[in-house]
């Protein structure tokens, strides 16, 4: 009988290692899993131009769209605002807005090209980004001092400068009111933001110097002017709604990419995107993407090797436990032949 209750004992003293043991490693796998995830969604956060549709405070879903074209197939201006009329047409047949409601959607484009600019401190050679449309609304850029320009202000002469750009050119970041000089014409100062700092900015593309100019300005100044970039905040009451209607207005670009921005950093996303391993990072329409774009692909990246590590660890845990589970049935047997 004592031999029994010694037994008994031993088994449940095992039994208790095991629970134990069992339980540490569950709690260190979610531990793990979801200290990897607070890393993720701290780097996400950071991706501005990604999460409009959050900052966008309106009564109906939305879906951020970012649109890509290829070199020699970029639309201009005149066609974006033909196209921004289309896709309002489309809201008003579809009874999503009435014909009065022009502030229920967004859209912004823009290009980019080297500048050589003159301020009163030194001359530099910049990153010029033509912005049109609401582009500060999808792109807000820390401001140090002054104001973003507007589209009210898309016949000025006006210019917003990084960090860098400013204390280059005047040797300040008070800048806001000076002038600088871009072939022969003088651009005033209306505001200065943050440089972007965020990690992969520079690896993506962002150089040291760089400057916004309102589009229909930038277009007389660069040699071949060209909007690589289209973005829309548009009602989706319906699933892929947005989308399609971007689409339909979009046919004759045969060579763009299409992305959806709102969700594209979601773990069914993510989980989608990494069975498209390696194909999703070929370019094969070699569509010119500005560098937030290149940066948002290159967390992407990361957020998949992150899904992975935490797949990992989640399976790794559960081999383990079954592990343990195993050896203590074959010691229980054991135990029992005895």
């Amino acid at each position: 009988m004592k031999e029994i209750d010694s037994r008994k004992k031993i088994i449940w003293a095992n039994l208790n290692k095991l629970v134990i043991s069992i339980g540490s490693i569950i709690c260190s796998c979610i531990i793990a899993v979801f200290l990897l995830q607070i890393v993720i969604n701290h780097l996400t956060s950071n991706l501005y131009e990604q999460t409009a549709a959050l900052r966008w405070k309106k009564d109906m879903r939305y879906e951020q769209i970012s649109c890509f074209f290829s070199e020699g197939n970029m639309p201009e201006e005149n066609r974006i605002k033909g196209i921004h009329i289309e896709l309002e047409n489309m809201l008003v047949e579809n009874g999503i807005i009435r014909e009065s409601e022009t502030n229920m959607w967004i859209d912004a484009y823009s290009g980019q090209d080297n500048l050589f600019i003159e301020g009163s401190y030194a001359c530099i050679t910049a990153m010029s980004i033509g912005a049109g449309g609401d582009f500060f609304l999808f792109h807000s850029l820390p401001l140090k001092d002054g104001e973003y320009f507007t589209q009210e202000m898309s016949e000025e002469n006006v210019i917003l400068l990084h960090e860098n750009s400013a204390w280059a050119l005047f040797g300040s970041v008070n800048v806001v009111g000076l002038d600088v000089t871009i072939q022969y014409e003088t651009y005033k100062v209306v505001g200065v933001v943050s440089n972007d700092n965020r990690y992969l900015s520079s690896e993506a593309g962002a150089e040291e110097y760089i400057v916004y100019i309102p589009y229909s300005k930038w277009d007389d100044l660069v040699e071949y002017p060209a909007i690589n970039c289209y973005q829309l905040l548009f009602p989706n009451p319906i699933n892929q709604f947005a989308k399609s209607c971007v689409e339909k207005v979009m046919t004759y670009y045969e060579e763009k990419e299409i992305v959806e921005n709102s969700n594209r950093f979601s773990m069914v996303n993510t989980y989608k995107k990494m069975l498209k391993f390696p194909e999703q990072y070929m370019d094969k329409n070699k569509h010119t993407v500005p560098y937030w774009e290149n940066m948002a692909r290159g967390y992407e990246g990361i957020k998949q090797l992150v899904s992975l590590c935490q797949i990992s660890i989640g399976f790794g845990g559960i081999v383990v436990s079954s592990i343990l589970m195993i050896k203590y049935h074959c010691h229980l047997k054991r135990n029992n032949r005895g």
